[in-house]
């Protein structure tokens, strides 16, 4: 069964789809293809990965650039880079500054210098994208 398949038959007719850390909107993408009359929305938090969401992605389903965490204003966001590809950002990132021992375990994962981003509490952006 694909995982589509397996989604529709356990979801209710959403109205709202909400996808935190939508990396590059894929899923976000297929959830509308499910749910077509569904407002979709997409949030990510790595500058860098939000940038290079596709034109194809935004024309289709809301995407903003945002963290979600506990507070409204700025938060440090820690970017995954896989060191087995130069330069390539990895598929996770964190708001937590990365342990020690997360470092000493994870050979081939590196984390660059936080960056601070937009955050908003999930009450806050629903108020402000009129989410009920």
């Amino acid at each position: 069964m694909k995982e589509e398949d397996f989604v529709a038959k356990w979801v209710v007719e959403p109205r709202v789809i909400l996808d935190v850390g939508c990396w590059d909107g894929a899923d976000s993408m297929k959830l509308k293809r499910l749910w077509p009359d569904c407002r979709v929305v997409a949030v990510e938090a790595c500058q860098w990965v939000f940038e290079d969401i596709g034109e194809d992605v935004r024309k289709s389903i809301e995407v903003h650039h945002v963290a979600i965490g506990n507070v409204d204003g700025e938060t440090n966001f820690y970017s995954c880079v896989d060191a087995l590809i130069p330069g390539k950002s990895g598929m996770s990132g964190s708001m937590i500054e990365p342990t020690q021992k997360l470092l000493d375990d994870s050979v081939n994962l590196r984390f660059g210098i936080p960056r601070s981003v937009p955050c908003l509490r999930l009450d806050s952006l629903c108020k402000r994208l009129s989410i009920e």
